[in-house]
């Protein structure tokens, strides 16, 4: 039997890019987790697709260069008309370095408005997420330590 290791996994130790690549179309996936991946977290370029809450921790030790590609932890290519997700909740713990997120998740400009309420997680560490979806809604991180955010899906933002 092997020995438990009880220490932290360092990034690029049990790596890899993503937690999930979607091709296909009409998936659909109730509860679904992804943490810690290397890249984006979710990859969805298959059509009518759905999501019925997903739960996400961003990797702890990336430095600003990751954030800086533009990952982010739920994406919808820019090819897809059909997409809808309920519930799809980010969390930020940049334990090493400072690291803001331009945004949590990336989708289509004709799908934004089917991701229904989204919502974002600064757990503790450093930097965070500057808005929620496609560059608009709260971002957390600015307070420095636990905070949560909303992102209420009844159009007070601008639908674009």
């Amino acid at each position: 039997m092997a020995p438990i290791n009880d220490s932290i996994t360092m990034l690029g130790e049990l790596g890899c890019d993503h937690g999930l690549v979607v091709t296909g179309h009409n998936v659909t996936i109730y509860g679904l987790a992804v943490e810690h991946m290397l890249k984006d977290q979710v990859v969805w370029s298959g059509e009518g697709g759905a999501v019925y809450f997903y739960q996400s921790e961003c990797p702890y030790d990336v430095t600003s260069e990751w954030a800086d590609k533009g990952y982010v932890a739920y994406r919808v290519d820019e090819g897809v008309r059909s997409h809808i997700a309920y519930g799809i909740g980010v969390y930020t713990n940049f334990r090493d370095h400072e690291v803001w997120m331009e945004t949590a998740i990336r989708t289509p400009t004709v799908v934004q408005r089917s991701i229904v309420q989204p919502f974002l997680t600064f757990l503790n560490g450093h930097g965070g997420i500057r808005s929620t979806i496609n560059g608009v809604g709260p971002g957390v991180g600015e307070a420095g330590s636990f905070e949560l955010q909303f992102f209420n899906n009844d159009c007070s933002w601008e639908c674009r």
